[in-house]
């Protein structure tokens, strides 16, 4: 019985380690998988680990692309800007009587602004009718 009582705590020790390990297993292969998933996704967003450290690619964008996107905003830019009161003093090609501004808000039909062919205008109807 002297002989099973010395056993017992090395017993216990060797059980011991072994839960010991069999925790830290499972924490070094979680570590890997949340490691591997993050590279994964770092790497959707051009960016590489290595063993000699990160690097971070660029996007290659084509100069076409680029001179595109500028040329399209400035457009809606241009489109959507409005100079009501702008008078250009060069007329080209104009005789000196109709480069001269004419009054504002003064306009031929009674709402103030030109609707060429509209269906709710009585006055267009009654042209295209005669």
């Amino acid at each position: 019985m002297g002989k099973a009582s010395n056993l017992l705590p090395l017993l216990v020790l060797f059980v011991l380690i072994a839960i010991a390990a069999f925790i830290g297993f499972i924490a070094y292969s979680v570590a890997n998988d949340v490691s591997d998933k993050a590279a994964k996704r770092m790497e959707k967003k051009n960016i590489k680990f290595s063993k000699e450290g990160m690097s971070v690619g660029v996007k290659q964008i084509s100069t076409e692309d680029i001179s595109d996107s500028t040329q399209s905003t400035l457009m809606k830019v241009w489109n959507s800007a409005s100079l009501p009161v702008y008078k250009a003093k060069l007329r080209w090609g104009q005789s000196a009587e109709e480069s001269r501004p004419s009054p504002l808000n003064v306009s031929s039909t009674p709402s103030g602004s030109r609707k060429p062919y509209s269906r709710s205008d009585p006055n267009q109807q009654d042209m295209k009718k005669s």
